[in-house]
């Protein structure tokens, strides 16, 4: 807006235009009227020039002055307002640094330049990232930046780096100065250096995890006390929090300052921002004005302010210096506070600006952390276990009363002694010394000792810097007699136990009561199940996969659960090879290490039910075989005469119409000849006539009619025979067991499937198997298909595999098979003969 006296110049200047205008046309003709002489003339004309002159001079002079000095009190007034900003800049506690939209320093007041290290001129006009901030984050303040210039960051956490290299962490509060249009000027930044708080952080920390690692090995007494210690931390911090939240009010320069700033003249307060009213209780500023600052001075420190007004001269740019006193507010509440101030010139008159900051937490905080010192020497010299304190010097700079007792003399009469000198009664440290090993490694040491009175456990636990420096080392005594007593009786307990478990020569495991994972199993049950050690331990039946049927294991789970043990619960277990074996379950529940465990007890009863269940099939073909040797003459007999009278009845000319009845009979007759035949070979004592022979000789000779019955339904045969040694065989005998397995298998597939006949060795035995491509035998009937007349077939007569396993035990032989969905393989393993020798295929 223009100033209003060069409106009024301007106003003038043209009213004086238009008369000087109208003078200079009407002059010279009223000159003409009054004047007839020209000499007369010439004087009145050169008389009106200087007049008109005179007059025009005076106005501009009286004009110009009067500009020149509105203009001269304007830049008085701005000068004393610059002056109040750059003092205000300059005294504040907080760093404030004024950037351009462009990112450049235009102001840095004197707190940047103590903090940083730079001066403002060695900052001028430079970037502030180029300046402060390394060069891996040169980016991301770029980025923050542009987000103050947004309006979307009004606070933010950084670190500045000094002049002299090192990093302070500095908490921004931003404000934004924008032109008419509402674009950014300037970016207003105040800074406060919350380095050393984090450091007292940090230490409070550091001190928390000292104070957590004495108070873990102390009673439960100790450990009610460490809580209440937890929970004045906690209010530390909680008080902190409440601090940094008031923080974030502070806004820019003065009235928006983190601090008070009040600025006083002859003992009255004539300007005060936001943050004052508020330190002093005020609900507005005007509240205060005026009033005299002596009286939100503390009685007990009025004394001191008026003191050291008295040392300073009062002349503006002196500093007065910082001071902490007690206020009053205007609710007769007390607070502290630190102030520090400058003498400068306000409104034309010198006047004391203080800058006042609430310390009322601070000193809470301190006092709390003097109370946690006084409250952990309160609670180590009260402690029943012996505390020693050394220094790295290992000197005894710290005892409780249980040390000094210890020690036979007072507590602090050990001070300034050496650990050695007063227990051991040395003149230079132990060897091995433990502190010594700590002092070396910085490592928590320990170690037991045996005195006259008895057994101790010594822990010496380092105490560090926050460069990870040992500076001290915390000593900490325990009796364990009476624990050792216990444990080496424990440990001889369990010696015999563990003994007695492991040479045990029936399977045995330890299982949890809760979760039925191993403990521990002895080799007997490693044996038994195939598995190893680690394989075992830490897992459970169900992840093994180890009952065959799961309903057995919970069985013995209940019965333990309900009755504390079990005796002879007859269970099948599967071992990691998959073999099925049966046994004898017992159990007993017993308390291990203070847990309920599961003690159980394997009796392989597996050989022993095999060998019965060999003894029912044995006997069957043997009262089978009794009874075929008995009647098969019987029938043999009948069976030749109606055969040889149907021959005879066949030739006959009448008889020629009934030759294909007679033709039926005698195939009848055979039919039943043959059973007859089968029916002898499970006789038990059945004579055979053995030979060396070779398997693989056998096998190529019944080929071409093996391959001839493959032919016939459609299906192929693949032969995979290896290199074998000679057996005693009864060539014959050895012949129908090959045709009836081939002939089965063959039956067993649909056409198109693949029958393999293999020979190979394994574990000195001569294995033969046969292998084909059907659906698997059925579970359900496994058992029964050596029994003999038991068949599937429709034209069966169920004697074929009781034959081979007949066959199969005269050649002292054993028969086993293999079944699923994509097929079986019958195995028959011969054992090797000592004196057959060894023939190619």
């Amino acid at each position: 807006m223009k100033n209003p006296y060069s409106r009024l110049t301007l106003r003038i200047s043209l009213v004086y235009a238009l008369f000087g205008t109208l003078l200079v046309i009407f002059s010279d003709h009223l000159l003409y009227l009054w004047v007839d002489n020209s000499n007369r003339l010439i004087i009145f004309q050169t008389y009106k020039g200087i007049f008109y002159v005179t007059i025009t001079s005076l106005l501009l002079y009286l004009l110009l002055r009067r500009e020149l000095k509105v203009r001269e009190q304007a830049e008085t007034l701005l000068e004393q307002e610059r002056n109040f900003i750059s003092a205000v800049l300059n005294i504040a506690g907080a760093l404030i640094v004024v950037l351009n939209r462009e990112g450049r320093i235009i102001e840095f007041n004197r707190t940047c330049e103590k903090t940083t290290g730079y001066s403002f001129d060695e900052v001028r006009g430079r970037y502030f990232w180029d300046i402060f901030v390394i060069r891996e984050e040169a980016e991301l303040v770029k980025d923050v930046f542009g987000q103050l210039q947004a309006g979307q960051l009004n606070e933010h956490e950084s670190y500045c780096v000094t002049k002299d290299g090192s990093r302070r962490l500095i908490f921004w509060s931003n404000t934004v100065l924008c032109d008419n249009k509402g674009s950014v000027d300037y970016v207003i930044s105040i800074g406060i250096d919350v380095t050393e708080r984090r450091r007292m952080e940090d230490e409070l920390r550091k001190y928390r995890n000292y104070l957590e690692k004495l108070v873990k090995t102390r009673t439960s007494e100790l450990r009610t006390v460490n809580r209440q210690l937890e929970q004045e931390i906690t209010e530390h911090k909680r008080m902190e929090e409440a601090l940094r939240e008031s923080e974030k009010r502070y806004r820019q320069l003065v009235e928006f300052s983190p601090n008070a700033i009040v600025v006083h003249s002859k003992g009255k307060i004539i300007f005060i921002n936001k943050a004052g009213a508020q330190l002093l209780g005020a609900r507005g500023i005007q509240e205060l004005i005026g009033k005299p600052i002596m009286d939100f001075i503390h009685s007990d420190y009025r004394e001191l302010v008026r003191e050291r007004g008295r040392h300073i001269p009062g002349k503006e740019g002196n500093a007065l210096p910082l001071v902490e006193l007690k206020l009053i507010r205007l609710d007769g509440l007390i607070v502290d506070v630190d102030v520090t101030g400058v003498f400068l010139t306000f409104q034309g008159k010198l006047v004391v600006q203080s800058i006042v900051r609430d310390i009322t937490q601070r000193k809470r905080a301190e006092e709390a952390l003097r109370k946690a010192k006084r409250e952990k020497e309160l609670i180590l010299s009260t402690v029943s276990e012996p505390v020693v304190y050394h220094d790295t010097n290992m000197r005894i700079i710290w005892a409780n009363k249980s040390a000094g007792k210890s020690g036979g003399m007072a507590p602090e009469q050990l001070v300034g002694h050496y650990c050695y000198e007063i227990w051991n009664r040395r003149n230079s440290p132990c060897p091995g010394c433990p502190v010594k090993k700590l002092l070396e490694t910085g490592e928590v040491q320990q170690e037991e000792m045996v005195r006259l009175d008895g057994i101790w456990l010594i822990n010496f636990y380092p105490v560090k810097d926050e460069d990870n420096n040992v500076i001290g080392i915390v000593e900490v005594a325990q009796d364990i007699t009476e624990r050792k007593q216990i444990e080496e009786a424990l440990r001889l307990s369990k010696e015999r136990f563990s003994k007695a478990f492991k040479a045990s020569s029936f399977p045995m495991s330890i299982k949890t009561m809760t979760d039925r994972r191993y403990i521990d199993v002895n080799d007997s049950y490693l044996r038994l199940t195939g598995y190893r050690r680690e394989e075992i331990i830490g897992r459970t039946e169900e992840e093994l996969n180890l009952y065959v049927n799961p309903e057995d294991r919970a069985k013995a789970v209940q019965l333990l659960l309900e009755q504390g043990g079990m005796r002879n619960l007859e269970v099948k277990i599967r071992s990691k090879s998959g073999e099925e074996l049966i046994g004898l379950v017992s159990g007993e529940v017993i308390e291990l290490n203070g847990e309920q465990c599961m003690l159980i007890s394997f009796n392989d009863i597996t050989e022993r039910k095999q060998l019965e269940q060999e003894m029912v099939r044995l006997d069957r073909l043997n009262l089978i075989g009794e009874m075929a040797a008995g009647i098969a003459h019987e029938i043999r007999n009948p069976m030749t005469s109606v055969r040889g009278f149907v021959q005879m009845l066949k030739g006959k000319d009448e008889c020629t119409n009934y030759r294909g009845y007679f033709d039926l009979i005698i195939e009848e007759v055979d039919r039943v000849n043959a059973i007859v035949t089968e029916y002898l070979s499970l006789a038990k004592n059945k004579p055979i006539k053995t030979e060396v022979q070779n398997l693989n000789f056998i096998i190529k000779s019944l080929l071409p009619l093996i391959q001839a019955d493959a032919i016939a339904c459609d299906k192929l045969i693949k032969v995979e025979l290896e290199k074998l040694p000679d057996l005693l065989l009864d060539k014959e005998e050895i012949r129908q067991l090959i045709l009836n397995l081939t002939r089965n298998g063959l039956e067993a597939m649909s056409p198109g499937g693949k029958l393999v006949i293999k020979t190979f060795m394994e574990a000195n035995e001569v294995v033969l198997a046969v292998q084909d491509q059907g659906t698997g035998i059925k579970p359900d009937i496994i058992d029964k298909i050596n029994t003999p007349f038991f068949t599937t077939k429709d034209n069966g007569t169920g004697l074929g595999l009781a034959i081979c396993n007949s066959i199969a035990a005269r050649h002292n032989a054993t028969i086993t098979l293999e079944t699923s969905s994509k097929g079986t393989t019958f195995f028959v393993r011969f054992k090797q003969g000592q004196d057959c020798a060894t023939v190619e295929k």
